[in-house]
């Protein structure tokens, strides 16, 4: 029990960590607005909100990483017969829901499907698992990759509503949604997927400080002048990272 306690403690003061660090990048941007651009102190505290913000993004995408996580390994307990682990590093579940996979001769077979930004996951329901008309576990069925050369078609299948494809380099898939907005969101949520898989495959180079401020909307201003905008002085870049190494 005393365990128990301390763990929670120790968790909370984590999380107060955490709230504190993305409430002192508040502070500094709003301090900034009031700093003149060509002090010296304006320089070295664009560098201290530089190493602030890439630790803000590093928290906020480990946070994101162990919810998907949870998510993944909650979804993983109710499939049986799995062949792999769903719960990969890179993975994010994106969204589950009833879809009919039409095969040859317009066969349709209803799937429960459980969507990732690189794979799709069908299950059918476990008899034994269905229990009061409520269902309380799925049999895996089959695994469809997603990569960056796969390709969502909204077109309807001929004489099938509500239907689209996926098509990859191995075989197209052909699916039926219930209804013509959840065919939409089918649709929508795949492609999104695709570019979040060629996203992966890029390699994000950031060249200086006030590229990474940029990126993150910021924009801070003095009087008229627009600051934060252009790579920054010799002299501002050797106080940054002299920042940097402390």
């Amino acid at each position: 029990y005393e365990i128990r306690l301390s763990l929670v403690g120790s968790e909370m003061c984590i999380r107060d960590s955490f709230r504190r660090i993305a409430k002192y990048v508040h502070i500094l941007e709003e301090y900034l607005r009031h700093v003149t651009k060509s002090t010296a102190e304006y320089e070295v505290l664009m560098g201290t909100l530089w190493k602030l913000n890439r630790v803000d993004d590093y928290i906020e995408d480990k946070k994101s990483q162990a919810e998907n996580i949870e998510t993944t390994l909650n979804i993983e307990e109710k499939i049986t017969g799995k062949t792999e682990n769903l719960a990969q590093p890179t993975r994010r579940f994106v969204r589950e829901g009833d879809l009919q996979e039409v095969t040859k001769g317009s066969n349709k077979k209803h799937y429960k499907y459980f969507l990732f930004n690189d794979c799709l996951v069908g299950c059918k329901k476990s008899k034994k698992l269905f229990k009061a008309g409520h269902n309380l576990g799925f049999k895996f069925s089959h695994k469809i990759s997603i990569s960056q050369d796969s390709k969502v078609m909204s077109d309807d299948v001929p004489g099938i509503k509500h239907s689209f494809s996926l098509v990859n380099k191995d075989k197209t898939y052909f699916f039926a949604a219930s209804s013509l907005d959840d065919k939409r969101m089918w649709v929508e949520a795949l492609a999104s997927c695709v570019q979040q898989v060629s996203k992966l495959r890029r390699v994000v180079s950031v060249s200086s400080p006030m590229q990474v401020l940029s990126n993150r909307n910021i924009n801070i201003t003095s009087g008229s002048s627009t600051i934060g905008h252009g790579p920054p002085s010799t002299g501002a870049r050797s106080l940054i990272l002299s920042e940097l190494k402390k």
